[in-house]
């Protein structure tokens, strides 16, 4: 899998890290409250905090999603992340390719 310029896949340790934080800030309101998310690459955490996770679930399904909260911190922030994209690997290419070329 080929990852757009600035995206890294995300190492197994920060997985976990993340994945934790990930399911404390999903409440119940949440739309992905519930689903199966396996967290894969990230943007620049520092200055982004946008993560790409995989539904295992589903053949070809991706959320992109900005967080809202700090992931070097050991807080949690109320406010659940939120999900700017969804939909195909290709979808999420073509979303950040868009992205990329309005900045």
């Amino acid at each position: 899998m080929m990852l757009p310029r600035g995206w890294y896949k995300t190492s197994e340790i920060s997985v976990w890290l993340l994945s934790d934080k990930l399911d404390q800030a999903i409440g119940r309101n949440h739309v992905l409250y519930g689903q199966s998310l396996r967290i894969i690459a990230h943007e620049d955490l520092v200055n982004s905090g946008r993560l790409l996770c995989w539904h295992p679930n589903e053949e070809n399904l991706y959320t992109l999603l900005q967080l809202s909260w700090a992931q070097n911190s050991s807080e949690l922030c109320h406010l659940p992340p939120i999900v700017e994209m969804q939909g195909s690997f290709q979808d999420f290419l073509d979303y950040t390719e868009t992205a990329q070329q309005k900045d």
